[in-house]
């Protein structure tokens, strides 16, 4: 039973349950539910579970702290740090102390969940309630730095363990490795992987392949290719990690070329690919927008009898997204809903972005509202296509009416959503609406950007009326603030001095000089507007002042 259970094998552990309702009491109530729980555990499957205790609830079957730390760690597997605490909470609610298998969920949730402060607050509280801790306790709060690249919080936690009388595991020394590897910090990952060595606690695959993840996030592709050719000259034993580090590496930097080589001799060592490979292969003719390369290596997936994930089809969402097209990434996003298979908000934000792109603002905000009636938690980033996608049509109302939606579904805005509503008044000249929208950003607690500020003047170059002043002030207001104007940014302050009156001639020309005195290069669009602005014989006479080459023709549009 024990073994099923282990195995994940719910039904069959189910079936024990039906023989033990039927009066054949080969093991005590609590026990045959637990191990049911138990089966959900390595299965993953925290609803079953869920109906395991629910029955238990409901037909008195007695609890225990198995019973808790098993729901707990479920959770903890799937990286659903909320439901990990709500467990805990109904263990203590049921009478039962946190114990050791508790708490080591709830830090596995929280390093799954990239939470360090959260996992070091549930060890002390440990150790306040007197849990003797243990070394995978200890390898589980140095994961939770390692997550989120925190070397020296690591590293602090592993000194603690050494100081507990904790004897470090290979394991705890890859914790420590991972999280300098997650920063590309190879000195650090070569000090700890002799530290390891000269303590005599032997390697194995995965510091080898933390190893390759370190020199692939340095950047050093060559680096890692020479450390698996001699690890295969040596017939060190490889696993797909290995393998997949080198092909996402590749992938990654768009080198197809050495991906599908290394593809070929995982094959080679009698490693099968994994849906990890595939998604890398698709993904690396996605970056190049290369959409029958992926759809090749999707089909080829499909016919080795890799079954498509939301990762796989994620990646094949994106080649088309990538391409501009967002009815064939639409399309893949279909397939995938017939096939049962639940893409992440990454893949509808793609498709969002797809049809933002191209100006289809309707069809994005349908995408949308298809992610929400599909229980998909829209992000930041996909509410912010919608409102751009209306923003450039000059909808405002509907930009606008998108962006209260996502203050509505508790999404805290960003400052390009706002500025894509800055920019919707901006295209019909009107400033206070842009100043207004401006303001929020800081009232917001943000911190408005070259974008916003470029955005709001370019308002006052579009507006009807003289709205020089403002534009002045505003490029006072972002310089004071810190934040360097570009480009875009003088162009459009220029700009809008041609409708000032013979006084607006000297910010125009003040304009000029801080543009080039800052070390912004000025383009056609500059000339044009300074020459508007103070006519062409004083441009000229500007440019040669200021040691700028000025170009033939000085007319065109803006």
């Amino acid at each position: 039973m024990d073994i099923k259970a282990e195995a994940g094998d719910v039904a069959s552990v189910e079936e024990l349950v039906r023989q033990h309702d039927k009066g054949k009491r080969l093991v005590t109530d609590t026990m045959v539910h637990n191990m049911v729980i138990k089966a959900c555990s390595f299965a993953g499957d925290l609803i079953k579970a869920e109906e395991v205790y629910s029955k238990m609830k409901d037909q008195n079957i007695r609890l225990n702290v198995k019973t808790f730390g098993k729901l707990i760690s479920i959770a903890a597997k799937l990286g659903q740090l909320a439901e990990a605490e709500r467990w805990a909470d109904e263990m203590v609610a049921n009478g039962f102390a946190l114990d050791l298998e508790a708490y080591g969920g709830l830090v596995d949730a929280c390093a799954k969940a990239g939470d360090p402060e959260k996992a070091d607050r549930y060890i002390e509280q440990a150790i306040h309630d007197n849990i003797e801790l243990s070394v995978s306790l200890f390898t589980a709060v140095i994961d939770a730095h390692a997550q989120v690249a925190d070397g020296l919080g690591a590293t602090a936690w592993f000194e603690r363990a050494v100081e507990a009388g904790v004897q470090p595991t290979v394991a705890m020394y890859n914790a420590v490795v991972n999280a300098f590897a997650q920063s590309g910090d190879i000195e650090q990952v070569d000090v700890w992987r002799r530290r390891a060595a000269d303590a005599g606690v032997q390697s194995d695959v995965q510091s080898f392949n933390i190893l390759l993840f370190a020199l692939v996030k340095n950047g050093n592709l060559a680096g890692m290719k020479d450390q698996l050719e001699e690890a295969l000259r040596k017939g060190m034993h490889l696993d797909v990690v290995s393998f997949n580090t080198a092909i996402t590496g590749f992938a990654d930097k768009g080198d197809i070329e050495a991906a599908e080589d290394w593809f070929q001799r995982m094959c080679q060592n009698s490693i099968e690919p994994s849906e990890r490979t595939y998604a890398s292969m698709i993904h690396s003719r996605a970056k190049r927008g290369d959409v029958a390369g992926a759809m090749r290596w999707f089909i080829k997936a499909k016919a080795d009898g890799i079954k498509p994930t939301p990762f796989i089809y994620g990646s094949l969402i994106n080649s088309f997204a990538k391409r501009g097209d967002p009815e064939g990434a639409a399309e893949v996003m279909q397939r995938a809903v017939q096939e049962g298979v639940k893409v992440d908000v990454t893949a509808y934000t793609s498709v969002i972005d797809a049809f933002a792109q191209s100006s289809y603002s309707d069809s994005a905000a349908l995408c949308l509202e298809t992610a929400i009636g599909d229980n998909i938690q829209p992000d930041s980033r996909s509410y912010n296509g919608v409102v751009s996608a209306f923003a450039k049509r000059g909808n405002q109302d509907k930009a606008i009416y998108w962006f209260n939606k996502a203050v509505e579904s508790r999404i805290q805005p960003e400052v390009s959503m706002y500025n894509s509503v800055i920019s919707s008044f901006a295209r019909k000249g009107r400033v206070q609406k842009a100043l207004r929208w401006l303001d929020l950003i800081s009232s917001a607690r943000l911190q408005p950007s070259v974008v916003s500020y470029s955005a709001a003047i370019s308002a006052c170059q579009r507006a009807k009326e003289d709205a020089v002043k403002v534009a002045w002030q505003l490029m006072q207001q972002m310089v004071e603030a810190g934040i360097t104007p570009n480009v875009v940014t003088y162009n459009a302050a220029i700009g809008a001095c041609i409708k000032g009156g013979s006084g607006t001639v000297i910010h125009a020309e003040t304009l000029f000089r801080h543009m080039v005195a800052s070390g912004v290069k000025p383009d056609d669009r500059t000339f044009w507007a300074v020459c508007r602005s103070v006519g062409k014989d004083r441009l000229a006479a500007l440019c040669l002042e200021l040691g700028v080459k000025m170009p033939r023709a000085t007319t065109g549009s803006i």
